[in-house]
């Protein structure tokens, strides 16, 4: 169970845990294990006050989740553009999950270069409509400074990405983790720069990054289904949140 920190629209902090990996023996296995170690960290974190559990289980995991009190609240939709119309017969084909790993690149900065340009970038957004993660300077040295998966910062003079690079079967996507912006127009130019600077067929990132991109198409059926599991407070539900994709995909 992976600490998270979310805030509120006025500020107001939740406390939550992103349930990440269990693992039993194969010579363990169908004895009650994993209910047993989930059940009790369910009771050890709601009476830490902890407020839920969130987590994007595969289809093996995710029924047993459900069985043990966690809510499928729904797919979380993604959006997608080609870079180019040449692309479209490599990402056609591509139909696979992508690879864990990242394809090195040298365009943009490291995350310890421009951190504090970061920070100071998401003090002047919006207020973000529902909860998102607190993205303090800690949290984004930690959870982009992993070298082995090659995140980069592209910065344009008004906005920032947080991208990386990875196969999915013969196409490079690019993965849009998290949009520092203060306007969909600014927003606009820095993905132009991301189309025009890396040489990936086509872009990914979330519905529901900070001006969500309108002018991308969604693609709703395509997300990681997330699952919520109330603590000592009350999970909320999809639409409530305002996830990056940096927030959840596998890392």
């Amino acid at each position: 169970m992976l600490r998270w920190n979310f805030e509120g629209r006025d500020g107001a902090p939740l406390r939550a845990v992103r349930a990440v990996d269990t693992a039993t023996h194969p010579d363990h296995q169908r004895r009650g294990i994993f209910r047993a170690l989930t059940s009790a960290a369910v009771e050890e974190l709601t009476g830490d006050g902890l407020d839920f559990i969130f987590n994007t289980p595969n289809d093996n995991s995710r029924p047993g989740y459900l069985r043990m009190g966690w809510r499928d609240v729904g797919r979380i939709p993604t959006r997608f553009s080609l870079r180019s119309p040449a692309a479209l017969p490599r990402v056609a084909r591509a139909r696979t999950a992508a690879s864990k790993w990242s394809e090195p690149t040298a365009v943009g900065s490291t995350i310890e270069e421009v951190v504090d340009d970061l920070v100071s970038l998401s003090a002047d957004m919006p207020a973000a409509v529902g909860i998102s993660t607190a993205r303090t300077r800690d949290h984004l040295l930690w959870r982009y400074g992993f070298g082995p998966l090659h995140y980069r910062i592209v910065q344009t003079d008004h906005a920032a990405g947080v991208v990386r690079l990875r196969r999915r079967g013969i196409a490079l996507e690019t993965v849009i983790a998290e949009v520092f912006s203060p306007s969909a127009a600014a927003t606009k130019g820095l993905f132009r720069r991301l189309r025009r600077e890396l040489p990936s067929d086509h872009l990914l990132t979330l519905a529901a990054t900070p001006h969500p991109a309108p002018w991308l198409p969604t693609l709703p059926r395509l997300g990681p289904r997330l699952t919520v599991r109330d603590l000592a407070g009350s999970g909320p539900d999809l639409d409530h949140f305002r996830f990056s994709l940096g927030d959840i995909e596998l890392f």
